[in-house]
């Protein structure tokens, strides 16, 4: 999962052929040496790959895949105004509901007043299933109260659901969210 942030691009956790990691890290363009920075900062609680982060008022959440190896329900977020103290770590924070999601979007949005973080879509592959489950619907949390709720399926115009597993999704404005990309349900299952 990676966010930008006004200091760089944060990195956190992936994963490749043989294992996930628990590597944070911040990657800035340093303009004298031409030349990329990275940063090591804190390392995530378990090793994490498949989640997906947004930051909301300089804070960076990071939500679902896999953590040391199982499907996971976990959130977890770092407060990037205690950089350069012994606070500056990870905050395990309440699991999220509902089903693990692997590759699901995070995004950060007005809700009314304030900023909420949102976590769509994703799958999961729950035991003796046949098949991945897909997820169509999405979650909001609320960092000023640390509570979820649980938002409909994504069924534009009455169409059949669908799933962003997989995309992006970028705030746009006050108040919308652009997705971009995702699998294909009915290819994917």
């Amino acid at each position: 999962a990676s966010v930008s942030t006004d200091q760089g691009l944060v990195c956190m956790g992936g994963n490749n052929l043989s294992e996930n990691f628990d590597q944070v890290f911040l990657l800035s363009w340093d303009q004298v040496e031409e030349d990329i920075n990275i940063e090591e900062w804190p390392k995530l609680p378990y090793s994490m790959a498949n989640s997906a982060a947004a930051i909301v008022d300089n804070i960076i959440y990071i939500a679902g895949g896999v953590a040391d190896g199982q499907l996971a329900n976990k959130f977890f977020s770092l407060d990037l105004a205690k950089k350069g103290t012994d606070q500056f770590l990870w905050k395990e924070l309440q699991d999220f509901p509902g089903p693990a999601r692997i590759q699901p979007v995070a995004v950060c949005q007005n809700a009314a007043e304030e900023a909420h973080f949102y976590l769509f879509s994703g799958s999961s592959f729950p035991e003796h299933a046949e098949h991945p489950f897909i997820n169509t619907d999405g979650l909001e949390y609320n960092p000023k109260t640390g509570s979820w709720k649980q938002l409909p399926m994504i069924q534009p115009a009455g169409e059949d659901s669908f799933s962003l597993h997989g995309g992006s999704g970028i705030p746009i404005g006050a108040h919308h969210i652009l997705f971009v990309g995702g699998v294909n349900k009915e290819i994917f299952a």
